[in-house]
């Protein structure tokens, strides 16, 4: 998986019969792709991800698949693990339009804990299938609609992605249903899983598997290229994109925003009242 800023997953991916070499970040943004020369190889109190969990360093590519898989089952461990991914989820078609030279295809997926199914707006650049299929985006953000240019401002990554020829399908929580009448409603209540049933997946990790599952339904689409699937999102969805896209091999490429990527161990509201790094909120990892 690469995670890269946007710039260079919109070169690497769009319209391409080959996956194209990462191309290099511009000079002024260099210096923010690795880390700062006083901070390199310095993990403080933490320790490296290069030893396994018995004390082994990692010496050869095949020992880091090894304690990649080891970190993820950790992961698993203490978020709880998820139940099996869904190899054909259900679609269902509610009603498809048209925009500029787009079509809109709104659907309800089966993609969530339980097999709920879950709203989701689909971006298809108008034509005939193209001699080499398309990339594809998958956003994630409170609701579908944002996503699609249908809600939040200046969030629309999904529209401006299918407008320069991408696949694109935009999912909130799976909680939220699309409403085109009311763009300013607030976020609703948080997603901790089917209504009624017992918490054994932390919420971010449950709305990861999501994003898994909703990974396959971009798969099975005849227009798409499986092996250049993406996730994107910003804050809320920077976060589920983040988690998602680590815990999910399949994603061949991640780009997020402001997702706070440091946990925070203090109450945050009364010590430190303007932060946003929320990992412990109940609706991310603090459910219990």
């Amino acid at each position: 998986m690469l995670t890269v800023a946007a710039f260079g997953f919109a070169a690497e991916f769009v319209n391409t019969a080959e996956p194209a070499k990462v191309p290099r970040p511009p000079a002024e943004l260099a210096e923010f792709f690795a880390p700062p020369k006083q901070y390199q190889s310095d993990f403080a109190k933490f320790r490296s991800p290069f030893v396994f969990a018995d004390g082994r360093l990692v010496r050869t590519p095949a020992d880091w698949q090894r304690r990649r898989a080891e970190i993820r089952s950790t992961w698993h461990k203490i978020m709880g693990p998820w139940p099996a991914l869904i190899e054909k989820p259900r679609v269902e078609v509610v009603n498809t339009t048209h925009r500029e030279n787009i079509a809109q295809h709104q659907l309800r997926i089966e993609v969530a804990l339980g097999g709920e199914m879950v709203d989701a707006l689909l971006l298809v650049p108008a034509g005939e299938l193209p001699a080499h299929k398309c990339p594809a985006v998958l956003v994630v953000y409170y609701d579908a609609e944002t996503g699609a240019g249908l809600g939040a401002p200046l969030r629309d990554y999904g529209w401006q992605l299918a407008k320069r020829g991408f696949v694109t399908l935009s999912i909130g929580k799976p909680n939220a249903r699309i409403d085109f009448g009311d763009h300013s409603r607030p976020r609703g209540e948080p997603y901790l899983g089917p209504v009624g049933k017992p918490v054994r997946v932390q919420p971010l990790s449950a709305l990861a598997y999501a994003a898994a599952n909703a990974h396959t339904v971009l798969a099975q689409r005849p227009e798409v290229d499986p092996a250049r699937i993406g996730i994107v999102g910003h804050s809320f969805g920077g976060k589920w994109a983040m988690f998602a896209s680590c815990l999910y091999d399949k994603f061949t490429c991640a780009v997020w925003s402001d997702p706070g990527i440091v946990f925070d161990e203090r109450d945050r509201r009364k010590e430190n009242p303007s932060g946003s790094v929320n990992y412990w909120d109940v609706w991310y990892l603090g459910f219990d």
